[in-house]
This record gives structure tokens, C-alpha cells and sequence, in this order.
């Protein structure tokens, strides 16, 4: 990772594309990231970290709906928006699999994320946050825990619910589109950004 991290462009505008299709203003998120539509879709384009941040402290402040990350990540999302990455999770024949190619090459997809994914006794633990340590806005945090859930759902068609869910951040005022999405305890004010499932669902098959 250089000095100045980059994510994949083609994940941005996905979220940019949802957020103007959901009320929120394409042009003031271009704005407050220092983007233009032509960037965003440039081949194998890379955005750097910090516009993408922007974008998601921008949604986090003027989304009018208070669970934008996880309706993004359960209607809005798919593996195409990771590029190459998502075509080879695409070909995981398991849970297991297809994990060990998200941890492997995340920094691929945001080179500024520290995604972590490892059996812990009869546990699995899946966390996700930035390097630095600081804290995702929330809507980001909340929509990729969310997307572990709903893309693996999609994926294996199955409906797994993880045993826990914690987040960083305080508790909002409403948890309860949350508790449908994930069908798990929640926890708030955490260490990080985790996901506990059963160690049972690194073999989940295709």
C-alpha cells in the first residue's frame, strides 16, 4: 500500500448509483468526494480511500433513511461491484473458500481495510474496519457487516444467521431493521466491526 491507499472505482459508483436511486443527490456525493461520473467508470479504475470515505460520511449525514448501509447491502449489492475479486469468490465451492479469497485479497478492493476472517475454538470470527483503527461512519459499518450476511446468503442460498453481530459505534435509536436483517444479538460499542458465526459454516457447500 502506497502513501495515498485506492479502492476499486466500480464499488463506489455502486454506492453512489443506489444513494441517488434512494433520494440522496448523485451530484453533491460526486461533489463532496472530488469525483466525476467519468472517473468512476474508467476500466480497472481506482478512486482514492479518502472519496470513498467522503462519500459515506456524506450518506451517513443526509440519508433519509436511517438504515441506508444494510438496504444497500440487502437490495443494492452484488459480487460484480468487487471486479475480478468477486468473480473468483463466484467459483468457491464453500464457506471456507470463498473466505480465504476475501481475506486474501481485500487490499485488492480497498487497500486501506483490515479485513480479518479466522477459526477461534468452535468460532469463526469475521471483522472488518480501516487500518488506522479509527471508526467507519456508521452506514459503512453497518453495510459491510451486512454485506457478509446477505451476499453469502445469496451466494449459497442458504439463510444463514450469524451468533452475534457488533458493531463500533453506539446503538442508534432504532435497531429494529437490524435485528430483521441480521436475525441475531447485536452488540454496540464494540472493539470492532465483527461477525461470531459456528465454526460449522466454513464447510457450508454451494
Amino acid at each position: 500500500m502506497g502513501a495515498n491507499p485506492t479502492v476499486v472505482a466500480r464499488w463506489t459508483k455502486g454506492i453512489i448509483d443506489w444513494a441517488a436511486e434512494n433520494g440522496l443527490s448523485r451530484q453533491e456525493l460526486l461533489d463532496a468526494a472530488g469525483l466525476t461520473d467519468r472517473r468512476l467508470l474508467e476500466p480497472d479504475g481506482r478512486i482514492p480511500y479518502s472519496a470513498h470515505l467522503r462519500v459515506w460520511r456524506e450518506i451517513d449525514e443526509k440519508a433519509s433513511d436511517p438504515f441506508f448501509g444494510i438496504h444497500f447491502a440487502e437490495r443494492g449489492a452484488n459480487l460484480e461491484l468487487y471486479d475480478t475479486v468477486g468473480y473468483l469468490i463466484l467459483c468457491s465451492e464453500t464457506f471456507g473458500e470463498a473466505m480465504n479469497i476475501v481475506t486474501r485479497y481485500c487490499r485488492w478492493i480497498n487497500e486501506f481495510a483490515d479485513t480479518r476472517a479466522f477459526a477461534d475454538g468452535r468460532f469463526v470470527r469475521i471483522s472488518d474496519g480501516p487500518l488506522s483503527g479509527e471508526q467507519w461512519p456508521r452506514q459503512y459499518a453497518e453495510s459491510t457487516m451486512a454485506l457478509f450476511v446477505a451476499l453469502t446468503r445469496q451466494m449459497f442460498e442458504q439463510e444463514w444467521v450469524p451468533l452475534e453481530v457488533r458493531f463500533q459505534h453506539p446503538k442508534p435509536g432504532s435497531t429494529s431493521e437490524l435485528e430483521r436483517v441480521f436475525g441475531c444479538p447485536l452488540r454496540f460499542e464494540a472493539g470492532k466491526n465483527e461477525i461470531l458465526a459456528d465454526i460449522e459454516i466454513l464447510q457450508m457447500r454451494r
